[in-house]
């Protein structure tokens, strides 16, 4: 089947889904395609200027945004379904020639452990910080129309999208909050896309604090074309976001 099909009717399947309530299955041909984003943020150990130098607005984060659900484990990722037996009144085709098809959990966190090799890789530079790691499960959705997912350590109670419209200072709406961000705080979101290629879509604001305690938002706003299973290097001065994506294999179960 086409490839641009495929990524189609994949796309059709969720289409519906109200956001941050995902985790479903998606049914699938065994020679169709599924994918693992794995993306890390990680921060350098950098002075802070003043507030007053840097133009200090969030991103503006899609409508669509979907919050991802963490993977319940008692859920099995993938469900191979027995096929129809010849006895089976049901049975219509030799089971040589019954659809091979599998039911495969996405849109879900599958891990945000901070015990990962790139992290660990990370650590070992005494000039780098890392922030944030997670790995979800997800079909490639349109190029024309990527669907984010959030990627944030931002308290939920903490709405930057009404700062980003109506706000024309970042220190004015930081004085408005009963809890200031965080030092080191990411918000953000990240996409993958296919068209006739694959594409990741990078937007993440970095919260950081001078020594006067003035909040300092730092961003990156990137799309790249990429190669599936390749680590790639999203940069900033001051901070940098890891992601790769890998094709997921949906290998037939055993007899």
């Amino acid at each position: 089947m086409n490839l641009i099909i495929k990524t189609a009717l994949m796309w059709l399947s969720v289409a519906f889904m109200t956001q941050g309530t995902a985790q479903e299955y998606l049914k699938l041909q065994q020679d169709g395609v599924i994918y693992d984003v794995d993306v890390v943020v990680f921060a350098r150990l950098l002075s802070q200027p003043s507030a007053k130098n840097i133009n200090n607005r969030p991103i503006t984060k899609n409508e669509n945004l979907m919050s991802l659900p963490e993977w319940n484990r008692q859920q099995p990722l993938l469900v191979y379904p027995e096929p129809v037996s010849e006895n089976s009144a049901e049975w219509q085709l030799p089971l040589s020639e019954q659809p091979k098809h599998v039911d495969v959990l996405s849109w879900v966190i599958l891990d945000q452990s901070m015990n990962h090799a790139i992290v660990n890789r990370l650590q070992a530079n005494p000039g780098i910080k890392p922030l944030f790691h997670q790995k979800w499960r997800q079909p490639p959705s349109p190029f024309t129309q990527p669907q984010f997912i959030e990627v944030s350590t931002l308290p939920a109670a903490i709405d930057m999208s009404e700062y980003a419209q109506e706000e024309p200072n970042a220190i004015n709406y930081f004085e408005r909050q009963a809890q200031p961000v965080a030092d080191y705080s990411i918000d953000g979101q990240v996409a993958f896309s296919k068209r006739k290629f694959s594409h990741l879509h990078v937007d993440m604001n970095l919260y950081r604090l001078n020594s006067e305690g003035e909040t300092i938002i730092y961003q990156i706003s990137q799309q790249r074309q990429i190669e599936m299973g390749q680590w790639q290097y999203f940069d900033h001065p001051q901070f940098g976001v890891l992601a790769k994506v890998t094709q997921v294999q949906l290998e037939p179960k055993d007899d």
